[in-house]
């Protein structure tokens, strides 16, 4: 899977069971395939955090009046702007650079300091006195708005909402991933990773390999005693007699009993004249959506 850093350990924390709902509508906002976001759900759905009725079958959206709350609002000792402002991460640092220039008009108009002088006090003592001031304020707030009455009426609304939302989100990644429009749209990678995962839901274990020095094998797929080679083939045309050959070729010179050649659109009849009777299997793009797989 090629996701980035931050993505990468959110995926660590769901698969661990650690990260629960949080985690897995951050990995589905991400800007990742849909095959990543597919996988995502089956993990999610394997350790409990979401399960097979909130997918089959959609709820209401939660309210705030379910809650006995009168809007959505959350309860706040400041005006709402405030509050977003002071849980912004920037917030700290723009509290800091604020007491700076303050620091250094005060010193310069006040105290009559030069600049050279100014600059070297307030560089030292803003950042000093406005982290610690914003993380006092950020942290004392936090507090406060925590005992508010109906504080925990809206935490346990906004936690309904964002489970809500994380559902119909995944209930639409399923959807689109039962969509043949969605193979015919994927790119090579997207492609060679929907083949990895039909070929596991048809219970074979499955190595990729593609990158490797593989000789055009994408992925080598083993189930009951037989090993196929599978070369995935994401062309917006069926794919030439070369192509087969090749393929053929690779399999003649390892140990696997099949090959079989993904494609989106098949192959092309001088291509399928010359497979006949060899053991090559051609997969379209609707038979990766189907229940069970090629015979092989």
């Amino acid at each position: 899977m090629v996701i980035n850093r931050e993505l990468s350990i959110t995926f660590a924390r769901l698969r661990s069971g650690e990260g629960g709902i949080e985690a897995f509508a951050d990995i589905l906002k991400g800007n990742i395939i849909l095959a990543d976001k597919l996988e995502a759900v089956e993990v999610a759905y394997g350790l409990g955090v979401i399960n097979e009725g909130e997918l089959e079958h959609p709820v209401a959206r939660p309210e705030p009046e379910d809650f006995g709350l009168d809007s959505d609002k959350r309860p706040s000792i400041l005006p709402e702007w405030a509050t977003v402002l002071l849980e912004n991460p920037y917030a700290i640092l723009t509290i800091a650079a604020a007491l700076f220039i303050g620091d250094m008009a005060y010193l310069i108009i006040v105290s009559g300091a030069d600049l050279g002088t100014a600059l070297l006090i307030s560089f030292f003592i803003a950042p000093t006195i406005g982290i610690g001031a914003a993380i006092g304020m950020v942290a004392l707030v936090a507090a406060v708005n925590a005992i508010l009455p109906n504080a925990g009426a809206h935490r346990a609304y906004r936690k309904a909402l964002q489970r809500h939302e994380t559902i119909e989100a995944a209930r639409a990644i399923l959807s689109r991933g039962h969509d043949i429009k969605s193979l015919y749209a994927a790119g090579g990678q997207e492609f060679e990773r929907r083949i990895a995962r039909a070929f596991r839901q048809w219970g074979f274990d499955v190595d990729e390999v593609g990158g490797r020095n593989d000789g055009g094998i994408d992925l080598v797929v083993r189930r009951a005693g037989i090993k196929g080679l599978v070369q995935c083939k994401a062309f917006a045309k069926p794919v030439s007699p070369a192509v087969v050959r090749e393929l053929y070729g690779t399999l003649t010179h390892s140990d696997a009993q099949v090959a079989i050649l993904a494609t989106l659109h098949g192959i092309s009849k001088a291509a399928a004249e010359w497979a006949q009777g060899k053991p090559i299997i051609i997969m379209k793009a609707d038979d990766v959506l189907r229940e069970r797989p090629p015979a092989i």
